[in-house]
């Protein structure tokens, strides 16, 4: 699946996407409110690899060694390849909740059917969202403690189709084209969207580029595609995915859908609306290329 070096063959590993370094990245944010960079920790607005290695702890050999994982060294880290990492049961993943625990055991209630069920305190798993949810049990008085637990304790998928590791529109693009934080309160009323909520988004972290809306209430997969549909797997993988910018972009190329699909564009394919308009804080005219 991935592009010869030197060829106009393009494609990706599912590692390029689904690394040990997405997880810990989504593990160390803590972003109020990611789209206009209100954030306490941001690794994704790093401006050097190095930098965001140091801001998720970790050495920069290691890394390289977790964003590009290989059969062999080739990048000299003298670490061994991990590509399985973030699948590895071995290898702490990234918290999905903050729950309370006592004498050492998850506390919860016994449902109609008679399966447990944890108290989750808050989806919430920042060290301030744990010290938070640490006050309120303290001011119960029941002697319990706020803990966050792993994506591990709730299934064994780890890198899974809601999972951390998976893609998000801020491991490449700044603000403010990047998805919302999950349960920012000022995304939601924005972009009059009710989603950014667990599982999909969680509480101070990016939320997952599928789930993701912006554009007026538009998915971000509603022009970019698919991923598994864009870079296939398989040439059977999500075929209608593929075939759908084909069939909508007048020049008959694969995603992103162009703006002329929807709207009016001049010559150089810009909406003919924008012109004149001002967005984002910039002035767009028809100087503008």
């Amino acid at each position: 699946m991935a592009g010869v070096s030197g060829s106009a063959t393009r494609g990706l590993w599912c590692t390029n996407c689904h690394t040990q370094l997405s997880q810990e990245i989504w593990r160390t944010e803590n972003c109020v409110d990611e789209i206009n960079g209100n954030c306490i920790t941001n690794p994704r607005g790093a401006g050097t690899l190095s930098y965001v290695a140091t801001a998720v702890g970790v050495t920069l050999n290691q890394a390289i060694a977790w964003l590009d994982p290989n059969s062999g060294d080739m990048h000299a880290t003298n670490l061994s390849q991990s590509s399985r990492v973030p699948w590895d049961p071995l290898i702490s993943d990234a918290n999905i909740a903050s729950i309370e625990v006592r004498n050492g055991q998850p506390y919860g209630t016994m449902d109609a059917d008679g399966d447990f069920s944890v108290r989750i305190l808050d989806f919430c798993t920042t060290d301030d969202c744990v010290a938070a949810a640490q006050a309120t049990l303290d001011a119960e008085g029941n002697g319990g403690t706020a803990m966050a637990v792993p994506f591990s304790a709730a299934t064994d998928g780890r890198d899974h189709w809601l999972a951390a590791g998976e893609p998000h529109c801020a491991d490449c693009h700044a603000a403010p084209y990047v998805e919302p934080s999950g349960g920012n309160v000022t995304d939601v009323t924005r972009l009059g969207e009710t989603e950014f909520k667990p599982p999909f988004n969680f509480p101070r972290k990016a939320g997952l580029m599928r789930y993701s809306k912006g554009h007026q209430g538009v998915t971000c997969h509603g022009c970019h595609e698919s991923v598994h549909g864009l870079y296939p797997v398989s040439p059977t993988m999500d075929t209608t995915s593929y075939a759908q910018a084909a069939a909508l972009n007048c020049d008959a190329s694969h995603g992103p859908l162009k703006c002329g699909t929807c709207h009016e564009v001049g010559s150089d394919g810009r909406p003919t609306w924008i012109r004149k308009s001002t967005i984002f804080g910039s002035s767009f005219d028809d100087s503008v290329g």
